[in-house]
């Protein structure tokens, strides 16, 4: 299996502009376009370089920024972790975060399991900033 299928077999978080229509159970625009570019870049992402433990509110920040949120991820931080020494974020909760706490902004996420390579292009090359979770457990030190 490789990498990016190992993935895409974990939770997909995926930022999106409210007034979009349903097919298929996924979110795409109105406007897909029929035939995927040989290659997509998102712009205007701004880095956000993690703090302590901060990697779901620094990348939710990043991912927010494509839609021009100003803010940093201390503001993520102190809903999604209020216990300091939390060490992890769910998709769940970084959805909950936008859907909920980010309403100066037309936005909102979703969370979806599952995927190809092909959804995933589809879904950049349409301009969806989407966050996939990925965890490593070293063999010899399970700690999650």
């Amino acid at each position: 299996m490789t990498l990016l299928k190992s993935l895409l077999a974990f939770a997909a978080l995926m930022l999106i502009p409210v007034g979009l229509s349903a097919q298929d159970g996924v979110l795409l625009p109105t406007t897909a376009a029929p035939i995927l570019p040989t290659s997509y870049q998102l712009t205007d992402l701004r880095h956000e370089a993690q703090g302590w433990n901060n990697c779901g509110p620094a990348t939710v920040t990043s991912g927010l920024s494509y839609f021009d949120y100003a803010d940093r991820q201390d503001r993520a931080a102190e809903w999604l972790k209020p216990n300091y020494e939390d060490k992890n974020v769910s998709p769940w909760q970084m959805a909950d975060f936008v859907n909920d706490q980010v309403t100066e902004l037309n936005v909102g996420a979703k969370v979806r399991y599952g995927g190809t390579r092909d959804l995933l292009k589809r879904l950049i090359a349409n301009n969806f900033p989407v966050i996939i979770e990925e965890g490593y457990d070293p063999p010899a030190d399970p700690q999650g």
